[in-house]
């Protein structure tokens, strides 16, 4: 089963999905081949796939990926092949125009939806993160309206969907393992 987390820019998606990964050790990460540059801590071919965009568009024009979008000027996508892999639980961050497509094509997946009360809460984090300008950050809360108003839109395709603030920011991690705990036979670490 797919397990799909979503949430705009600053969301906090990359910090759950690790944390997630770390309670479950049954959950597998699903790799996204992207054109952009690996992050610090991301690993080549394990949690991210980097490719040159001649690449990409090969991969794509072969039918080798799915899911492919551009974002924030990176080209994205997932192997199709790992979309069909053995492993029971593959957990990954789901954009949701994602979500919507992977409804369209009828895919088993449990979709959850990390959604801020107050965006200006989005735009601190962002400036936390010290990895974009101020233009880029402000395209990102730009891209974050739509993105909330669209899992709003949507509602009914999440089987969760959090909303965060600073008061409760701490408690996501918690929330969302108690809910996969309830839906889906994920084996939690004795850490």
């Amino acid at each position: 089963m797919l397990i799909t987390l979503t949430a705009p820019s600053g969301g906090g998606k990359e910090y759950l999905k690790k944390a997630l990964l770390q309670r479950f050790p049954n959950l597998i990460e699903l790799c996204w081949t992207t054109t952009r540059s690996l992050r610090q801590g991301e690993i080549q071919g394990v949690t991210r796939e980097h490719v040159s965009q001649e690449e990409f568009t090969h991969l794509k024009s072969n039918s080798e990926l799915s899911f492919t979008q551009e974002l924030f000027g990176g080209s994205y996508g997932i192997r199709t092949k790992y979309l069909h892999s053995p492993a029971t639980y593959m957990l990954t961050e789901f954009h949701v125009d994602n979500v919507l497509i992977a409804a369209e094509q009828k895919l088993q997946f449990l979709a959850v939806a990390l959604v801020p009360q107050d965006i200006s809460f989005l735009r601190e984090r962002l400036k936390r993160r010290d990895t974009e300008t101020v233009t880029q950050i402000d395209g990102r809360i730009t891209a974050a309206e739509v993105e909330v108003a669209k899992i709003n839109q949507h509602r009914g395709l999440f089987s969760l969907v959090v909303t965060f603030s600073r008061e409760n920011e701490h408690m996501v991690v918690d929330e969302v393992s108690a809910f996969l705990e309830t839906r889906v036979s994920l084996v939690k670490s004795k850490i």
